[in-house]
């Protein structure tokens, strides 16, 4: 099976689920928006999405003087890829499964793509936890968003975030929990 990972950066703690994957016979191919010194790529080597050109503007504009906590932030949740150099990567790979590592404006566009492709089957698999003690109308909209565009298919490893340790009601993100990914 071939086996698309989209996601900001290829981070360390993922090498062990590509290793396992990779042994049982996959293939795996990871797309990122960034590559990172830490990383370990002796198992993949990642393909980098080259950045959209007004978007390159956009953020040069956007992040200058900031700090560099804020820029990573920016980055991570407004990347915007070249749609033409992605649609050719997921072209060319042609994946039976895509995973998407964050519900951000780059998953966003790789989705749309891989429904132009034809691509069956994908997963959102992020680090919100499945159970909340906030229930907020935004945390609500959110969850729907998710759920309306990347589908019932919702993975985490974390599966509880209380706030200030108290004892509250739990409301479902409709995230399901695998330990150990």
């Amino acid at each position: 099976m071939r086996i698309l990972y989209i996601a900001p950066r290829f981070h360390t703690n993922q090498a062990p689920v590509v290793k396992s994957l990779i042994e049982r016979g996959h293939e795996v191919s990871f797309v990122v928006q960034r590559v990172e010194m830490s990383e370990d790529k002796s198992l993949i080597n990642p393909i980098i999405c080259k950045p959209d050109f007004f978007y390159q503007k956009i953020e040069s504009c956007r992040c200058k003087g900031k700090s560099n906590v804020w820029t990573e932030n920016y980055r991570l949740r407004h990347f915007i890829p070249s749609i033409r150099s992605l649609f050719i990567i997921i072209k060319r790979i042609r994946p039976d499964v895509v995973i998407y590592r964050e519900p951000n404006v780059f998953s966003l566009i790789s989705r749309i793509i891989s429904i132009l492709l034809s691509v069956p089957n994908k997963a959102l698999y992020t680090q919100s936890p499945c159970m909340r003690t906030d229930d907020s109308f935004k945390r609500r909209m959110k969850n729907i968003f998710r759920r309306l565009f990347f589908g019932s298919k919702i993975y985490s490893p974390v599966f509880v975030r209380r706030i200030d340790g108290q004892e509250k009601p739990l409301y479902s993100q409709g995230v399901q929990f695998i330990p150990f990914i």
